[in-house]
C-alpha cells in the first residue's frame, strides 16, 4: 500500500462513561464528538461495510511502514494491536495499554478492488487525569475521571 487512496471520513473517539450516558448517545446522532485518553487505557474502535474484506489498521499516512496491523482472519493481533471481525460486515480495532507514543492520526479501513475505504481517527493520550469533551447539539460534556476508574473508551467510524 503507498499511502491512502479512496473513500475517506473524517472520525473522533468518545468514552462511553455513565455520568455522561445520555449526553453520550445524543452525541452519537449529533456532532462529531472529541476526546483525550490517559496512558495505560485501552481503545477500541468498529468500522462497517467491511463484510468479507481485508482490513487495515495504520498511523500517519499509511504507506506500508505505517500499518500497524492488517489481516483477513477473524480475529489477529500484533503486539498491542488486535482486530477481531464479527463476519458480519463490522471489525473492531483494539489497541491496548496506550502511550503518549500513541497520540497522533490513525486510518481504520478495508481494501477494496478500485478504492480502498477508511475513516480517520485521531487520539490524544495524556498522563494524569482524563479529560471528556463532546459537542453535543450545540452543548457540551466535560468530566473528569481519576486514573484508577476504569473506564472503556471506544471510537467510532
Amino acid at each position: 500500500m503507498k499511502g491512502l487512496t479512496g473513500n475517506r471520513n473524517r472520525t473522533q473517539f468518545f468514552v462511553t462513561n455513565p455520568s455522561c450516558l445520555m449526553q453520550t448517545l445524543q452525541g452519537a446522532f449529533g456532532c462529531p464528538p472529541v476526546s483525550m485518553g490517559t496512558e495505560g487505557e485501552d481503545v477500541t474502535c468498529f468500522y462497517t461495510w467491511a463484510k468479507g474484506r481485508k482490513k487495515f489498521f495504520c498511523k500517519g499516512t499509511c504507506k506500508e511502514k505505517d500499518i500497524l496491523i492488517e489481516t483477513t482472519q477473524n480475529r489477529y493481533q500484533n503486539g498491542r494491536y488486535m482486530i477481531k471481525d464479527t463476519r458480519t460486515g463490522v471489525f473492531y480495532v483494539t489497541i491496548t495499554q496506550l502511550t503518549k507514543s500513541d497520540s497522533g492520526t490513525y486510518y481504520c479501513g478495508v481494501y477494496r478492488f478500485i478504492k480502498d475505504s477508511y475513516k480517520e481517527v485521531k487520539i490524544e493520550v495524556q498522563d494524569g487525569e482524563f479529560l471528556l469533551k463532546m459537542n453535543l447539539f450545540k452543548c457540551s460534556c466535560i468530566a473528569y475521571f481519576s486514573v484508577y476508574v476504569n473506564r472503556s473508551i471506544s471510537f467510532y467510524m
